[in-house]
């Protein structure tokens, strides 16, 4: 189970327990420029093309799991939020949701009510050696 935080229109915080799957993801963003070339035994090893990350964002893809018709409130107003907080462990780290649409679910044409937010971290990754 993830745990989402949130402000909620009322201005408090409001958890939100997603028990179903969750699948993380990168994205890089990068370009490539060519090194000058040297002459020797050396530049036969060294690359003469060059990758240059120049960002690493980091997604997170979440299921609800069912709930009842009755949330849909909260996940309106979590779509909604400019603060939100996605918890691990002690630690919360904060979130962009990045969907941009909400569609609302009913008992009567959804068998289970389950929704999936997708998440950016709201920093970007430092890029590991």
């Amino acid at each position: 189970p993830v745990k989402l935080v949130f402000v909620n229109k009322m201005g408090a915080f409001q958890d939100v327990w997603f028990f179903a799957n969750a699948k993380e993801s990168l994205k890089i963003k990068s370009d490539s420029w060519n090194r000058r070339s040297e002459l020797g035994a050396a530049a036969i090893t060294r690359a003469n093309k060059v990758r240059n990350i120049s960002s690493v964002t980091q997604s997170i893809t979440l299921n609800s799991g069912y709930y009842p018709e009755n949330n849909n409130v909260v996940f309106e107003e979590l779509m909604q939020s400019n603060n939100v907080w996605l918890v691990k462990g002690v630690e919360e780290i904060p979130v962009i949701v990045k969907d941009s649409t909400f569609n609302y679910k009913n008992g009567i044409t959804d068998k289970g009510i389950n929704y999936t937010v997708t998440l950016d971290y709201a920093f970007n990754r430092t890029r590991s050696l």
